[in-house]
């Protein structure tokens, strides 16, 4: 650990103040089990995409299910479990679109296939403000840009392993654990679905600072069966806040250094960045950043444990097989012009610039895109309509997505 980031997570501690919170902890075990909370939620979604390479044009049409049950106990002597069932179901078959593995080979990939299977299923042990679970469970830390379960679609991303949370310390949160396999939403499909894995993480986040957060964080990962894009250490902080007035103002700065370790078979150090700020006033939203992954001759910064889709554009041009990352790397300029109305509808419409981290090894301007939405919630409902629009220059084809969402949760 660097001298600087020891000096800062010093002066950071030396802020704070335990915090003691008595729980009761009388309830028995039959009472742990009836007073346990069930969970309930479906998703009906259409997908259509098309993409334009000249004779090659590729079309998909995907209509799917998605049902999501599941029971989590009380706590009896500190200790609680839960358990999740997950299945989609494609709306006749899976015959007009390719999953990663349904061999429709014909048709356009759309990452929602058939499948079911427990989602989680973890023991906690929860004592003296410090939750431990081991299992598998989805972790999101952050904005999910390195750890996060990639929610968008059907079957979202999970870990299997040990994870710790610790909150002893006024404003402070420790994040820590093991991990030893992923499942991306591909589930058991595609190149990067299924991986055993040894991921060690340290995320600590301090609340201190008045409206902002910050976030020091360190992630060591590697394949234990072969040698490949996963073997990497990430470094880095994050400092981002929301001030709640009239105009309400939102920010987000981060910096990493991303290096290959272990057997990973370049050799490479590379940075990423990312500068957001957005104004709110009245419903209207307007944001502006910019997002920067590294790289260094073949080699380039990778988030294969991160959310993917809701980055770089919704067309998920850039994801590059789970990777999150191409050759060259990638420079995301982008801006979003929202409305927000009476907590209930949202509509955005959002303009992407992507261009080569390096001049050099990448091929420079590689394409826009267009993302627009509507949104409207209501108790337990949701319906959404998305949309994107991304023209290719020097990367990718052209490509058109949309999406049709109905979600009930209860």
């Amino acid at each position: 650990m660097s001298a600087l980031l020891s000096a800062v997570l010093t002066g950071i501690v030396a802020m704070s103040s335990p915090v003691d919170l008595n729980r009761p902890e009388d309830l028995s075990f039959s009472e742990a089990l009836e007073q346990g909370k069930a969970s309930a939620s479906m998703r009906l979604r259409y997908e259509d995409v098309n993409q334009e390479a000249g004779s090659a044009d590729q079309g998909a049409q995907a209509a799917t299910a998605r049902v999501r049950l599941g029971y989590e106990t009380e706590r009896y002597q500190f200790f609680s479990a839960m358990l999740e069932y997950t299945g989609n179901l494609a709306l006749p078959d899976d015959d007009n679109y390719f999953d990663g593995s349904n061999d429709e080979n014909d048709d356009a990939f759309i990452a929602d296939p058939e499948d079911s299977f427990l989602s989680q299923y973890w023991l906690a042990y929860d004592i003296a403000n410090t939750l431990v679970k081991y299992g598998r469970q989805r972790l999101s830390l952050d904005n999910g840009r390195f750890l996060g379960n990639d929610s968008f679609r059907q079957l979202d991303s999970s870990v299997r392993g040990f994870t710790v949370r610790n909150e002893s310390l006024n404003y402070l949160r420790f994040y820590f654990g093991q991990l030893e396999h992923f499942n991306s939403p591909l589930h058991e499909s595609g190149a990067i679905s299924s991986e055993d894995i040894q991921v060690r993480y340290f995320n600590l986040n301090y609340r201190g600072f008045m409206h902002s957060h910050l976030s020091l964080y360190s992630y060591q990962s590697e394949s234990t069966v072969r040698a490949s894009v996963w073997d990497t250490q990430t470094d880095g902080v994050r400092f981002s806040g929301h001030i709640k007035n009239e105009p309400a103002i939102e920010y987000a700065f981060e910096i990493a250094r991303q290096k290959s370790r272990h057997d990973n078979p370049r050799d490479y150090s590379v940075r990423y960045s990312l500068a957001e700020l957005g104004v709110r006033y009245l419903g209207v939203g307007i944001h502006v950043g910019q997002e920067s992954l590294g790289a260094s001759q073949d080699a380039f910064f990778v988030s294969p444990l991160g959310e993917l889709h809701m980055f770089q554009g919704w067309a998920d041009i850039f994801t590059n097989e789970g990777a999150g990352n191409i050759a060259g790397g990638l420079s995301d300029r982008y801006a979003t012009l929202s409305y927000h109305w009476q907590d209930s509808w949202i509509a955005g419409l959002t303009y992407h610039q992507f261009e080569s981290e390096d001049k050099q090894s990448g091929p420079g301007k590689l394409g826009k895109e267009y993302n627009a939405e509507l949104v409207y919630r209501y108790d337990f409902l949701e319906l959404a309509l998305r949309y994107a629009d991304y023209h290719a220059k020097a990367f990718g084809q052209d490509t058109r997505k949309a999406w049709v969402d109905l979600s009930l949760t209860f």
